[in-house]
């Protein structure tokens, strides 16, 4: 065998053994997201992400993924990457409570950088410019749009449900002056455990709320508009009675949230509260009877 032919062989060999890495890495990487999947499926998460100072909350169900709310900016896309599958580009739907910056902006990146399958939303509209590209890359990329209000349900499989206590009625195309009382509120059942996600409510709707809801106990609350004085309902806290309450909020933001009355009302009936601004990304883990919050710090 002459110089010319060694070499010819040697370099065949190390693309042959290139390849086999390659395809060995992505084997390994392709049987990572299957356990991961797999675990998934066998539990409910709801992931509360640290995004600043707005909301962005990930629902993982059997039957797919339910984003709520996106944030402030593009932080959600870091949140989501870190919590997926690598291989995971596609959401099977998106809730907008409401169309303000700190919740629509995120969304938005969602939509232009992922498959989306349907989304949800009020119909109430917004003079900001993330509402105006919303709208436009729903009708670009042909997604279903859906009219929240009151009565709707989800099912996410398994037993899971998503429920819409609020609003009570189609707001299509209204321009509402405070988008907040306008907020979908969401309640997630699963066996004995139940969470409520509330967007930014205030005090008057929770107040309705409770008043058409007595006596159910919940495990977990997403507090109302990040802890701030308009969001605290002494009487939806003592009628729900969570265990914990949420609070999405910006460190050192500049309204102020959380009021210290609510927490003061919270720490007064004993709710334990979880802070994004301090804990980071939280994450509750749960199954028909019981659950258990994670954080990132």
């Amino acid at each position: 065998m002459g110089p010319q032919e060694l070499d010819n062989m040697v370099r065949k060999k190390r693309i042959a053994f290139s390849l086999l890495g390659s395809l060995a890495i992505i084997a390994f990487l392709v049987w990572l997201s299957l356990i991961y999947t797999r675990g998934a499926e066998q539990k409910l998460t709801v992931n509360f992400f640290d995004v600043g100072q707005g909301d962005a909350i990930l629902i993982q169900a059997p039957k797919g993924e339910v984003l709520i709310d996106g944030g402030p900016g593009k932080q959600v896309l870091e949140k989501l990457g870190e919590t997926l599958p690598f291989t995971d580009h596609k959401i099977e739907l998106i809730i907008l409570t409401h169309p303000d910056a700190d919740h629509i902006n995120g969304l938005v990146e969602i939509l232009r950088n992922y498959r989306v399958d349907e989304v949800m939303e009020t119909g109430v509209t917004n003079d900001n410019k993330a509402y105006a590209e919303w709208r436009k890359l729903i009708d670009d990329k042909k997604i279903k749009d859906t009219i929240a209000k009151k009565g709707d349900k989800v099912d996410l499989g398994e037993g899971i449900e998503l429920n819409f206590m609020w609003p009570e009625e189609n707001l299509k195309d209204q321009k509402i002056e405070n988008t907040n009382n306008t907020s979908i509120i969401n309640f997630l059942d699963w066996g004995n455990i139940d969470v409520v996600l509330t967007g930014d409510a205030e005090t008057p709707v929770l107040d309705r709320i409770a008043d058409e809801n007595p006596g159910i106990k919940i495990e977990i609350l997403k507090q109302p508009h990040h802890g701030s004085k308009n969001g605290i309902s002494q009487k939806f806290l003592e009628t729900f009675r969570p265990d914990i309450s949420v609070i999405s909020v910006g460190a050192k933001n500049r309204y102020g949230h959380p009021d210290q009355d609510t927490l003061d009302i919270l720490g007064k009936l004993g709710i334990k509260v979880y802070r994004t601004d301090e804990r980071g990304t939280i994450k509750a883990i749960i199954d028909k009877d019981s659950y258990k919050i994670e954080t990132q710090r």
